[in-house]
């Protein structure tokens, strides 16, 4: 549902590369390989019928998906996300150290989206509640899902409880590395707008938060402080402009 939701609002770049192929590309072959086994499975259980009954479950679930969906999302621009937080500077590198602790995380994707949204609003980022219960309700339902299959088909051995622990941690990576990717286009065109040169590429962030998830963290809180210097300059400018107007006006 993402993917045509994000190619239909004519949005390119790294944000929609990401989203639509990177995400969906690793959720497909790890899908793929469960869906292998509990074909195969349910194949020598309860014979070849089990193909084409799963078929159709499996659609009927895809439509009632899409019964809540509004045509609107397809047919109107998104309206940019905006917040008036007091945004502050902070250590990028305790920033990162941080974020190792489960709810020092997810406090800065909350304060990150909101700070983002406050700095230049934008249709390409959640809010940050959705960005928190994204990150927190996703994994927990795939592990709930991953237990039942596995307890189904196989012993729950040790092997098994590792490879449930694995896969959730990839897709809890994955999505932080995707989320944490959307911000960065907003402080980047924060950037241009006021004659600066880009501040992150999308794609350091993505694969730094892939490989060393702190790392990314602790980029987005530098991107974060760069935006506010700019900021702070474009801001201060104008008044400097109005007092040497005055000085020249008095020197007259």
């Amino acid at each position: 549902m993402g993917v045509p939701a994000i190619l239909a609002g004519g949005k390119g770049g790294a944000h929609a590369f990401v989203v639509a192929f990177g995400l969906l590309n690793t959720l497909n072959r790890i899908t793929d390989t469960l869906l292998s086994v509990i074909m195969g499975f349910s194949w020598d259980q309860y014979g070849p019928r089990t193909l084409m009954v799963s078929m159709a479950v499996l659609t009927l679930l895809g439509l009632i998906a899409l019964l809540p969906v509004k045509s609107e999302l397809f047919t109107r621009p998104p309206k940019a996300r905006t917040y008036d937080w007091v945004v502050r500077s902070r250590s990028s590198v305790l920033v990162g150290l941080g974020s190792i602790i489960g709810i020092i995380y997810y406090y800065f994707i909350y304060k990150f989206h909101g700070e983002v949204a406050s700095l230049k609003p934008s249709s390409k980022i959640l809010s940050p509640w959705g960005a928190v219960f994204t990150l927190i309700i996703f994994p927990f339902a795939f592990s709930i899902l991953l237990t039942v299959i596995f307890l189904i088909i196989l012993v729950g051995s040790t092997e098994t409880r590792w490879l449930i622990a694995g896969l959730v941690s990839l897709i809890q990576i994955m999505l932080t590395a995707v989320v944490l990717t959307t911000l960065v286009e907003p402080l980047n065109e924060l950037a241009r707008e006021h004659g600066k040169k880009p501040i992150l590429a999308p794609w350091i962030v993505f694969v730094f938060t892939f490989l060393i998830p702190p790392v990314g963290m602790g980029l987005i809180q530098w991107a974060l402080n760069q935006a506010i210097l700019i900021t702070k300059e474009a801001t201060a400018q104008p008044v400097i402009g109005a007092e040497m107007s005055g000085e020249v006006a008095e020197g007259t």
